[in-house]
C-alpha cells in the first residue's frame, strides 16, 4: 500500500532463533502489503520467544528509515499493540523524539500512559521529555504521581531535581540529587545535577568541585565543561574558563556554545573587539541564535558603537521564543545613546515593551490585603540589581539613610550579582533585606507580597538585570520608578515616576506611561566622598596646558560630541582633552577616539585616555588634571557631574529637550552656576568653552566656590530630599486608599489609550 515500508523480507538481518526470525520476516512483509491482521498474527507468534521485542523494534526503526515516517509509525504501532508492553511504547517514543521531534514523542507517550497509567518508566520518560522542553512544572506534576518505591529510583530523583532547578528551587533540588547519590554515588547525572544546584545557589566552590567530579566520570561531557566555564568566570578566573572552552574547540572548532561563551568571557573582561570577533564566529555557525545578537549588541555598545548595537538587540528580541524582555530592554535603553533617535522613536520602543511584556501575570481582579489606612506607617520596597559600588547605589544611600523610620519601614530587594561593602552597608541599614538574585519573577512577586509592601520602587528601569517583569506582575498596590533610569519604563503597572520640574517640565507627560511626580528641587541627592582629595587650582594654574575633560562613559560619545570637541580643540590649539571611562582599558576604544579626532583635523596626541583607577580616591584625583569638564549630549552625566563639583571642577553643558539631556541643567541650577555654564545650543557650548580657556585665572578661583556651593545646596540636602520623597509617597498612598483596595491605582494614560485602541 502507498506509504508503507519499502522493506523487502529477503533483505532483513534479523537476530534470534529461526522460528522467531521467520515470524518477524512474515510480519513485516504483511505490513508492507497492507495485511495488518496477518502482520499482527505473525508478530504474536514471534513474541512467543521472550527475546523477540528487541529485534521487532529494530525492524520498526528500519521501516521508518527506509519507508518513511508513515511506514515507521505503522510498524511501531503494530509492534506496540501486539507486544502490549510499556517497553515497546517507550522505545517508539524514543525513536519518534529523534526522528520526528518532541511533539510526536509526547503524543506517543500520552497514548502509552492511557494504556499503562501507573508505569513508572513511562512516567519518568514523559517527565524527561517535558524537561527537555523546559516544562518543569508539568514534569514535576508527573513525577509526583509515582509511588514511593519508584520515586526513590536514582533517575527519577535526578529528573525531579532538574524540574525543581527549572522552577528556581535549588535547595530542594539538591536534596533530590543527594538522595540519588546515596544510592548511586558515581552516577554522572546525580553528580552533575548536584553541581548545577550548587551553581544555582551561587555556591561556586561546591559547583566547581562537583563539575570537575562529573567530568572525571564522563570526560566527554561538553555540557559539564560549559557549566564549569560559567562557574570559573563568576569566580573571576577568566583564563581558566577560557582554557576549559579551548578543550572543546580543540576537538570541535565550530562548537557554537564554546564560541559563544568565549565571546562572553572577552566581554566580561571588557575586551569588546575580541567579544565581537568570537560572537561573529558563533553567528557563522548558527545565525538564528538570539543570545549571540545580544552579545554583539552589548560589545558594540562597549565600543561606543550604539547605532550599530540597536539592530542587534532588535534581532535578539525577534529570534527569542518566547521573546525575552531583557533583549527588548537592551534595545530600548541603547536608543538613548544614539543622537539620531527622536523622542518619538524612543518612546515607541518603551511603549512596545509595555505592550509585549507589561501585562505578564498581572491579574486585574487581584486584591491586596494591605490595610487602606492613609496615615499609617508604610512599607517601602526598593528594587535594584545595583546595590553595590555603583552610581545608582550612591544616590540611593542618602535616601535610605534619611528615611523617617517611625513613618516608613524600608525593605530592599537585591538582584546584585557582585555584592561588596556597599551591599553590606545597605543590607545592615534597611528593615528587611531580600536577596532575590536568580529567583523567578513570580517568586520575587510572592516575596514582596509576603512582606506586605505598600509602595514598590524600581531603581533600574531598562538597565542591565532589571526586574521590570516583577513590576509588570503588579507586586504591590502602588508602584514607582525612580533614580536609576532616564526615561519612562513603558510598564502599565508602574503608576508613578519621580522627577523634578527641570528634568521633566510641563509637557513631558507625552513621553511617559507613568504619572510624573515633580519635586520642587533636584530629583536626587549626592553624598560627597568624605575622604576625597583636596580641591586644587587645576592644571593650567601651575603652567600646564589648559585641559578639557570628560569622565562620562564612552557610550555617551558620538559624532556630534566629537564634532563639538574637535572644534573646541581647534579653537584652543595648545589645549588638551582628558577622557576617562572604563572602556579605555581596551586599546580599540582608545584608537576609536583618537581616529575620530584625527578625522576632524585634531592631533590625536592631544587626547589622553584613562580607564578604571584602583580606588575611588585615585579616581577623584584625576579631576585635578582638568580645568573645565565638558558634559556629553544628548545624554548628560549625573554622577560624573556631581563628582566634578565635589572636586571644584566646573562643568559646561548644553540645554536639552528630554530628561536625559536636562539633568545637567537641573544639577547646574541646583548650585547656581547655570547662567555661566549652561549653553543654549551646541554653537554656544563651543563658544563658551573656547572663551573659558582664555579666562584661566577666573576658572581657578571658582573651584573652591563650586565645591562650597555643592555642599551647601539642595543636592547635598539628604534629609530635605527624603522628606519630599516621603511626602510624595504619602500622597500616592492616600490616593490608593481613596480608590479602594484593589490591584492598583486604576488605568494609567497608557492603559486608557490601549483600551481605546481596542474599541476602534
Amino acid at each position: 500500500m502507498c506509504g508503507r515500508s519499502a522493506l523487502r523480507p529477503r533483505s532483513l538481518a534479523v537476530r534470534g532463533g529461526a522460528g522467531m526470525r521467520k515470524h518477524l520476516i512474515l510480519a513485516f512483509g504483511y505490513l508492507e502489503a497492507g495485511l495488518d491482521a496477518a502482520a499482527a498474527d505473525a508478530l504474536a507468534a514471534a513474541f512467543a520467544d521472550p527475546d523477540a521485542l528487541g529485534p521487532a523494534l529494530e525492524l520498526a526503526a528500519a521501516a521508518w528509515r527506509d519507508g518513511g515516517p508513515d511506514a515507521g509509525r505503522a510498524a511501531f504501532r503494530t509492534v506496540a499493540a501486539v507486544a502490549a508492553l510499556p517497553a515497546a511504547w517507550a522505545a517508539w517514543a524514543r525513536h519518534a523524539r529523534v526522528a520526528a521531534g518532541p511533539a510526536e514523542a509526547e503524543t506517543v507517550l500520552s497514548e502509552a500512559r492511557e494504556r499503562f497509567p501507573d508505569d513508572a518508566d513511562l512516567i519518568n520518560q514523559h517527565a524527561a521529555l517535558l524537561l527537555s522542553q523546559r516544562r518543569c512544572a508539568a514534569a514535576l506534576d508527573l513525577l509526583d504521581r509515582l509511588d514511593a518505591a519508584a520515586a526513590r529510583h536514582p533517575y527519577v530523583l535526578c529528573n525531579r531535581g532538574h524540574a525543581l532547578l527549572g522552577l528556581a528551587r535549588p535547595a530542594e533540588a539538591e536534596v533530590c540529587f543527594d538522595a540519588a547519590l546515596a544510592v548511586a554515588p558515581e552516577m554522572f547525572e546525580a553528580v552533575y545535577g548536584r553541581a548545577v544546584a550548587a551553581q544555582a545557589r551561587r555556591d561556586d566552590a561546591a559547583a566547581e568541585a562537583g563539575l570537575r567530579a562529573a567530568l572525571a566520570l564522563r570526560p566527554d561531557s561538553n555540557e559539564a565543561r560549559f557549566r564549569l566555564a560559567e562557574v570559573l568566570a563568576r569566580r573571576l578566573r577568566f583564563d581558566d574558563a577560557r582554557a576549559v572552552l579551548a578543550e572543546v574547540l580543540a576537538a570541535d572548532p565550530e562548537n557554537f556554545t564554546a564560541l559563544y561563551q568565549t565571546g562572553v568571557l572577552h566581554f566580561l573582561c571588557d575586551r569588546y573587539v575580541e567579544a565581537i570577533d568570537w560572537g561573529r564566529r558563533a553567528l557563522a555557525v548558527d545565525p538564528q541564535r538570539h543570545e549571540v545578537y545580544d552579545l554583539l549588541g552589548l560589545a558594540l555598545v562597549g565600543c561606543g558603537r550604539a547605532a550599530e548595537a540597536a539592530p542587534c538587540f532588535a534581532d535578539a528580541a525577534r529570534l527569542t521564543v518566547p521573546q525575552a524582555p531583557a533583549y527588548a530592554s537592551n534595545r530600548a535603553f541603547i536608543l538613548h545613546y544614539d543622537p539620531a533617535r527622536t523622542a518619538e522613536e524612543i518612546f515607541a520602543a518603551h511603549r512596545a515593551w509595555g505592550e509585549r511584556f507589561g501585562g505578564a501575570g498581572d491579574d486585574p481582579a487581584r486584591r491586596f490585603a494591605n490595610p487602606p489606612d492613609p496615615e499609617r506607617r508604610l512599607r517601602i520596597g526598593y528594587v535594584s540589581p545595583d546595590f553595590r559600588a555603583h552610581s545608582v547605589a550612591y544616590f540611593t544611600i542618602p535616601l535610605i539613610s534619611a528615611h523617617d523610620r517611625e513613618r516608613f519601614e524600608v525593605f530592599a530587594y537585591s538582584a546584585t550579582d557582585k555584592p561588596d561593602r556597599v551591599t553590606e552597608w545597605i543590607a545592615e541599614r534597611v528593615d528587611g533585606w531580600r536577596d532575590v538574585l536568580g529567583q523567578s519573577d513570580a517568586a520575587v512577586r510572592d516575596a514582596i507580597a509576603a512582606d506586605r509592601i505598600d509602595i514598590l520602587v524600581d531603581l533600574a528601569g531598562h538597565t542591565a538585570s532589571n526586574l521590570l517583569p516583577v513590576f509588570a506582575r503588579r507586586a504591590a498596590p502602588v508602584q514607582v520608578t525612580y533614580i536609576g533610569y532616564p526615561d519612562t519604563t513603558g510598564v502599565p503597572a508602574i503608576d508613578y515616576r519621580i522627577v523634578d520640574a527641570v528634568t521633566d517640565p510641563p509637557g513631558a507627560e507625552v513621553w511617559a506611561t507613568e504619572r510624573l511626580v515633580r519635586l520642587d528641587r533636584p530629583f536626587l541627592a549626592y553624598r560627597p566622598v568624605p575622604d576625597r582629595p583636596p580641591v586644587s587650582a587645576g592644571p593650567s594654574a601651575s603652567g600646564a596646558p589648559f585641559t578639557f575633560g570628560s569622565f562620562n562613559t564612552a557610550l555617551k560619545l558620538n559624532d556630534r560630541v566629537f564634532d563639538a570637541w574637535a572644534e573646541i580643540l581647534r579653537g584652543v590649539p595648545e589645549a588638551r582633552l582628558l577622557l576617562k571611562a572604563k572602556q579605555f582599558a581596551e586599546r580599540a576604544a582608545c584608537d576609536w577616539v583618537r581616529e575620530a579626532f584625527a578625522a576632524r583635523g585634531v592631533d590625536p596626541q592631544r587626547v589622553d585616555t584613562f580607564a578604571f583607577m584602583p580606588t575611588l580616591g585615585s579616581h577623584l584625583e584625576i579631576y585635578d588634571r582638568v580645568d573645565l569638564a565638558l558634559d556629553t549630549f544628548p545624554y548628560n552625566g549625573t554622577t560624573t557631574t556631581c563628582e566634578a563639583f565635589s572636586m571644584g571642577v566646573p562643568v559646561l553643558a548644553v540645554k536639552g529637550e528630554r530628561h536625559l539631556s536636562r539633568v545637567a541643567e537641573s544639577l547646574l541650577g541646583a548650585i547656581g552656576v547655570d547662567p555661566v555654564f549652561l549653553a543654549d545650543d551646541v554653537a554656544d557650548y563651543v563658544r563658551r568653552a573656547i572663551g573659558w580657556a582664555g579666562r584661566r585665572g577666573e576658572l581657578a578661583a571658582m573651584r573652591p566656590e563650586i565645591h562650597r556651593r555643592l555642599v551647601s545646596s539642595m543636592l547635598c540636602d539628604e534629609r530635605g530630599l527624603t522628606r519630599d520623597v516621603e511626602a510624595a509617597y504619602r500622597r500616592m498612598w492616600r490616593e490608593w486608599c481613596a480608590s479602594g483596595p484593589r490591584c492598583g491605582l486604576g488605568p494609567s494614560r497608557f492603559e486608557r489609550e490601549m483600551a481605546a485602541c481596542a474599541r476602534t
